[in-house]
C-alpha cells in the first residue's frame, strides 16, 4: 500500500513524508491511519454516512450532555487534523485541507463499531474500531431487535476480522434493524450520557418507559453512584 515504507535508514527517516505522517498518527491519535486508508481507498461506500467535521461532533457531544465547550481541547483537534493533513497531503502527493481529515474523523467517531485482534508476534489483544457499512447503517435502539456478534475466534491472529449482524428476536419483513451502540446493561441516565457522543440523546421506548416508571435495577445502580 502506499502507506508501507518497507525498510527506512534513520538518517532517511526524518525526510521521508509517509514515516512523518505514520509516526504523527501513531502519537497522537491512531485513527488518522484509518483516515489515510479511507481517503487513499476512495471507497465510495463512505458517502452513506454523514457526520460533521472532530471539533463540531466533540462539541456537540458536550452541549447534549449539559456541559460547557472545552475551546482549548477543540482548538486543539483543529490543529491536530490541520497538521494532519499537510503530512498526510505530501505522503500521498495530493492536496488536503483540515476539513478532508476532520470530516472523516468525525465519521468514524460516530459511526464505527469496536474489534478486536491478536498481534501475530505476541498474545496482546488490541482493541480498535471499524467500519462495516451495513452494521455500521443500523441505526440504535437501548432494546435492539439485533446484536453485533464476533467470530469465537476474533482475537485469533489468523481469524479475519469480520462482524455479525443477529437478530435477537423475530422480525417481520420491512422492520427497521436496531442495533445498541453503548452498553445496554448500565443505567437509563448512563446510557443516555453514552449515545451524546453519536449526536444525540436516547429516548427509545426502553428509556421512555423508565423515566415514566424507573426501574428497581436502574434506582438501585444510582443509590450506589452515590456512596
Amino acid at each position: 500500500g502506499a502507506l508501507c515504507v518497507g525498510a527506512v535508514a534513520d538518517d532517511a527517516a526524518a525526510l521521508d513524508p509517509v514515516v512523518a505522517f505514520k509516526t504523527f498518527a501513531v502519537e497522537s491519535n491512531e485513527i488518522l491511519l484509518l483516515v489515510a486508508d479511507a481517503l487513499l481507498a476512495r471507497d465510495e461506500r463512505l458517502a452513506r454516512f454523514k457526520s460533521p467535521p472532530w471539533d463540531e461532533v466533540v462539541a456537540r457531544s458536550a452541549a447534549l450532555r449539559g456541559e460547557e465547550p472545552d475551546d482549548a481541547l477543540l482548538a486543539s483537534l483543529r490543529d491536530l487534523c490541520a497538521h494532519a493533513a499537510r503530512l498526510l497531503g505530501r505522503a500521498i502527493d495530493r492536496r488536503l485541507d483540515a476539513a478532508d481529515v476532520s470530516t472523516l474523523v468525525g465519521l468514524f467517531e460516530t459511526n464505527n463499531v469496536g474489534l478486536a485482534r491478536t498481534l501475530p508476534a505476541d498474545s496482546r489483544c488490541l482493541l480498535g474500531t471499524a467500519l462495516f457499512d451495513l452494521i455500521c447503517s443500523a441505526n440504535h435502539d437501548c432494546d435492539p431487535n439485533c446484536h453485533v456478534l464476533y467470530p469465537a475466534r476474533a482475537c485469533a491472529p489468523d481469524s479475519p476480522l469480520r462482524a455479525h449482524l443477529v437478530a435477537a428476536r423475530d422480525l417481520a419483513p420491512g422492520d427497521e434493524i436496531t442495533i445498541c451502540y453503548v452498553d445496554d446493561q448500565a443505567p437509563t441516565a448512563d446510557r443516555q450520557a453514552a449515545t451524546a457522543d453519536y449526536g444525540f440523546i436516547c429516548r427509545c421506548a426502553r428509556c421512555l418507559r423508565a423515566h415514566d416508571d424507573p426501574s428497581p435495577e436502574d434506582e438501585d445502580e444510582d443509590e450506589d453512584d452515590d456512596d
